[in-house]
């Protein structure tokens, strides 16, 4: 994929969202911040298409790891959870 392609997919993604992580939903400023495109459903079950991309603050998606994002949610949620690495 050539430079302009793959910018052309982030804009895409980015614009998906409304400019938000789709994990989060935090404010991703394009271009002054470090974020990325994460799939909501692994490659190895889901697809590659469009629909399956969201973009993510960088944070958010090593957090994520190889959980779902409902299986995240809710483990983030639960105050006795030892797995999530971040502070609150």
């Amino acid at each position: 994929m050539t430079k302009a392609k793959r910018r052309e997919l982030r804009e895409l993604v980015y614009a998906k969202c409304g400019s938000r992580c789709g994990i989060a939903g935090w404010r991703l400023p394009f271009g002054r911040c470090r974020w990325t495109i994460y799939h909501r459903v692994w490659l190895a079950v889901g697809c590659d298409h469009i629909d399956n991309r969201e973009p993510s603050c960088r944070r958010c998606n090593n957090y994520k790891l190889f959980f779902t994002l409902d299986q995240f949610r809710k483990m983030v949620a639960d105050p006795a959870s030892t797995c999530y690495g971040a502070t609150r």
